[in-house]
């Protein structure tokens, strides 16, 4: 996890990120496209308009923050996302958060698939 999601975690949130994420998941099917990568782990909770999953960070100070679930799940298991690049659904659904079907791409190969 980024620097700087940890120290926001830990100064403000009373409940860990990685529980947050969990209790609003739920199995799903393996993607039409691509069944091969297995289930999507697919979010329940707040959805963007763009169709991507957002969490909402609360500081003490009544300041908040929204973060994107699949980059903050992809975080959680396989570490800091390299610099200047996005994370991709390889199973191209939008709101999964399996970090397996998650990976680091440029934004020109994100958009391009």
């Amino acid at each position: 996890m980024t620097a700087h999601l940890k120290d926001w975690e830990l100064l403000i949130q009373p409940v860990p990120l990685a529980v947050r994420l969990a209790r609003k998941t739920k199995q799903g099917e393996p993607p039409e496209r691509r069944p091969e990568l297995g289930s999507c782990l697919l979010w329940t909770g707040h959805v963007a308009q763009t169709g991507y999953g957002v969490l909402s960070l609360s500081s003490r100070l009544g300041t908040q923050r929204k973060i994107l679930v699949h980059r903050l799940a992809y975080e959680l298991v396989k570490g800091e996302i390299p610099g200047g690049l996005d994370i991709d659904h390889l199973c191209s659904v939008k709101i999964c958060v399996n970090p397996s079907h998650l990976e680091p791409v440029t934004r020109r190969e994100n958009f391009l698939r």
